[in-house]
């Protein structure tokens, strides 16, 4: 390992030859590691999405384990966090006019700060069906925009809205 006052001689003499600007390297401190569903049992493949127009504004999601996603959204940078649904922190499980969901949530915000939401839902029995959702209060409220059935064969998706 080079010493501090060995990597800043070659970073002046790298400087002085025109090559550019160094900073020494510096060691950063890690955050510790944050609960932000404190739902009981396990959640299990997250997302989370940042607004490009607002980078304060975020959103997560995450299975649970039960018929439902944990949502929530925070308006300060991730310090501190809301349910989308604050009677139980999930959403997607029957109780609030979505498709109840399975899994694999996946969230993103376009340029306009609009948040898009997908995730399959629990019709096995036809399906699954990929549910594409929206919504332009960062996550506080959602609109089913579309519901697509996955298709069976290898070469390319059915789809079929079914709103």
């Amino acid at each position: 390992m080079i010493s501090d006052r060995r990597c800043s001689r070659v970073m002046a003499v790298l400087g002085a030859l025109g090559v550019g600007t160094f900073l020494a390297p510096r060691a950063m401190a890690v955050p510790a590691n944050v609960n932000i569903s404190k739902l009981t049992g396990y959640q299990t493949e997250p997302t989370i999405a940042i607004d490009p127009s607002n980078p304060n504004r975020l959103f997560a999601a995450a299975n649970t384990s039960s018929d439902a996603l944990f949502a929530a959204r925070s308006m300060d940078g991730g310090k501190t966090w809301s349910y989308s649904d604050p009677s139980d922190g999930t959403i997607a499980d029957g109780n609030d006019g979505l498709p109840v969901a399975c899994c694999d949530p996946y969230a993103v915000f376009d340029d306009f700060g609009n948040l898009f939401f997908t995730y399959l839902d629990s019709d096995f029995a036809s399906g699954p069906n990929v549910v594409v959702v929206s919504s332009s209060n960062g996550g506080k409220t959602f609109a089913v925009r579309a519901k697509m059935r996955l298709g069976t064969t290898s070469k390319s998706p059915a789809y079929s809205q079914q709103i």
